[in-house]
C-alpha cells in the first residue's frame, strides 16, 4: 500500500511512519484521506490473531523489578513489582519528603512542557452526570432512597460545625423547653427525609435564621442571597414547599424567626405554649 502523503510503499502506515513523514496522527491522516487503508490484508490477518498464532508475536514483553520478580501489568507504570510498589514501609520513599531544590526543579520542568502536550481532564458534562445520578437512584426502592437520604443528612449534620448544628436561637428554645418540662423532644433529626430543628410527637418547631431563611421583615423578595445562590422569594417558596411536604405526612409546624427569639422571646414563648397546648 502507498502512503498518500509521501508516496512510499508500506505494509502498514504506522504512527512512527506518519510522525517522520508528515507529522500527522493516525486520526488526522484518516480525516485528511477518508476511506484510506492503514494496513494491507496480510497485516490485518496477523493482527486478528493472538499469542503464538500471531506472526508478529515475540513471546510477550516481560519486565522485571530490581528485586528480580516479574512486574505485573497493574504495576508497570512504576517499574516495581507489587511487593515494592505498596504503600507504607514497603515504599522506599516512605517517610521522606522532596526538598525545596527538588520541588523547584520539578516545577520548572512542568512549566517548561508544551501546554498542548499536557494531559488535561475533560470538563465534566453536567447533563451526563445528571443522567447517571437519575439512573442510579431509579434502581433503588422508595425505602432504600429514604434510608440513603437519611444517612446523607445525618452524615452532613455530624460533619458540620457545632455552631451550625446547634445555633444560639436553637439553644435558647431548647433551654425554654427543658425549663417548662418538655423533655421528650428530639433536636436536629431527620423526619421523612427532611432535617428539622425540634420534633415533639407529630409537632415540629423550626428556628429560622434571619439571613439563611431571608426574614421578610429584613429582606425584599428580589434580595439575592449569595450563600444560598437564590433570591429571598425563591427561598420562601422552597421553605413553604418543605413545610407542605411534612404537613402532607401528618406533621404540623411552627416557625420562629431568629430576630423574634433574640429580641422578643416572650412572644416566641407564648407561641410555643399555644402550639404545644401547655
Amino acid at each position: 500500500m502507498k502512503c498518500l502523503e509521501c508516496g512510499k510503499e508500506l505494509k502498514q502506515i504506522s504512527y512512527n511512519h506518519l510522525k517522520s513523514c508528515c507529522g500527522l496522527t493516525a486520526k488526522q491522516y484518516k480525516e485528511k484521506h477518508p476511506g484510506c487503508e492503514m494496513m494491507d490484508e496480510e497485516i490485518k490477518k496477523k493482527c486478528a490473531k493472538s499469542g503464538e498464532e500471531n506472526g508478529n508475536w515475540k513471546g510477550g514483553i516481560k519486565n522485571y523489578c530490581s528485586c528480580g520478580k516479574q512486574i505485573k501489568k497493574e504495576s508497570k507504570m512504576c517499574n516495581r513489582c507489587l511487593g515494592l510498589s505498596q504503600r507504607g514501609a514497603n515504599n522506599p520513599f516512605y517517610g521522606r519528603r522532596h526538598n525545596k531544590e527538588t520541588k523547584a526543579k520539578m516545577s520548572e520542568s512542568q512549566q517548561a512542557r508544551d501546554p498542548e502536550t499536557r494531559y488535561k481532564l475533560p470538563a465534566p458534562d453536567s447533563n451526563v452526570i445528571s443522567q447517571c445520578q437519575k439512573k442510579y437512584w431509579s434502581k433503588m426502592t422508595p425505602e432504600e432512597r429514604r434510608k440513603r437520604l437519611s444517612n446523607f443528612i445525618q452524615a452532613g449534620q455530624e460533619s458540620a460545625p457545632k455552631s451550625i448544628r446547634n445555633t444560639k436561637i436553637e439553644k435558647r428554645v431548647a433551654s425554654w423547653l427543658n425549663q417548662n418540662g418538655v423533655t421528650d423532644y428530639k433536636q436536629n433529626i431527620t423526619v421523612e427525609g427532611r432535617n428539622v430543628d425540634f420534633k415533639i410527637g407529630d409537632k415540629i418547631i423550626e428556628c429560622y435564621g434571619d439571613y439563611w431563611h431571608c426574614n421578610p421583615q429584613k429582606y425584599a423578595p428580589d434580595f439575592y442571597n449569595k450563600s444560598l445562590k437564590m433570591t429571598a422569594e425563591e427561598k420562601w417558596d422552597y421553605d413553604q414547599e418543605r413545610l407542605q411536604y411534612l404537613q402532607e405526612r401528618g406533621y404540623i409546624s411552627l416557625v420562629l424567626w431568629g430576630d423574634e427569639i433574640r429580641n422578643d422571646f416572650g412572644q416566641a414563648a407564648n407561641k410555643i405554649k399555644e402550639f404545644l397546648d401547655l
